[in-house]
């Protein structure tokens, strides 16, 4: 009876001992999988750091930096350092290569008439009177307009940077200015140049002339 007894204790702590190495067996390869599991999980991670990486270095032309830590977590953010790139700000006036294209009066008379054609539709006052009025040459880079009256100068001088921007560019001379005087008529003497100019000197003799052009819809 005894014997029976510590047989079946015997039995019963192999099984025991059976149970406890099993139950080890299987922990450690549950903590081997988990091991495994996490070694995968952060190679998985670091890849697609590194593809978020080379796809911001190629879209951002600058240099950049990234926290390798932020990448990993997927929070990584561009840092951009300044580099040496060519200034493509178009140039001031003053920046400008200035060109001092010389005058002359038929060059002069042109670009004013052109001056006189931005007001047709808008102001036909200025640009009948730019039409009859056109400036004179006084000396290298100045011009002499001369008005009727003290009114028309007012409203002449208002226009005045806006006139010198139209003239210098046309006229490709940067040094340009214009000064306004009063006369009591614009100059008769002076010779028409073109057809514009034939035909105010001749509108001055005959006022129906404009009529006449305006029935019709010429144009000169």
């Amino acid at each position: 009876m005894a014997k029976n007894k510590r047989l079946l204790v015997e039995l019963s702590l192999m099984k025991l001992n059976n149970i406890v190495k099993t139950f080890r067996e299987r922990q450690e390869q549950k903590e081997q999988a988990i091991k495994n599991m996490e070694i995968q999980k952060q190679a998985i991670i670091k890849q697609v750091a590194e593809k978020k990486i080379v796809k911001a270095a190629t879209n951002v032309k600058k240099t950049t930096s990234f926290s390798i830590k932020d990448a990993i977590n997927g929070t990584a953010k561009p840092v951009v350092r300044k580099e040496n790139i060519q200034d493509t700000k178009v140039p001031t006036q003053k920046e400008q290569v200035q060109s001092n294209e010389p005058l002359t009066q038929e060059r002069v008379n042109t670009t004013w008439l052109k001056y006189a054609e931005t007001f047709k539709k808008n102001q036909p006052r200025f640009y009948s009177s730019f039409k009859v009025y056109i400036p004179e040459i006084i000396s290298e880079n100045t011009l002499q307009l001369n008005l009727s009256n003290e009114s028309q100068k007012e409203k002449v001088l208002k226009l005045k940077p806006e006139m010198l921007h139209f003239l210098r560019k046309w006229l490709q001379n940067s040094s340009i200015d214009i000064v306004i005087k009063i006369s009591k008529a614009p100059n008769k003497n002076k010779r028409p140049y073109n057809n514009s100019e034939k035909f105010n000197y001749l509108n001055e003799k005959n006022p129906n002339l404009m009529k006449l052009k305006q029935q019709f819809g010429l144009e000169f």
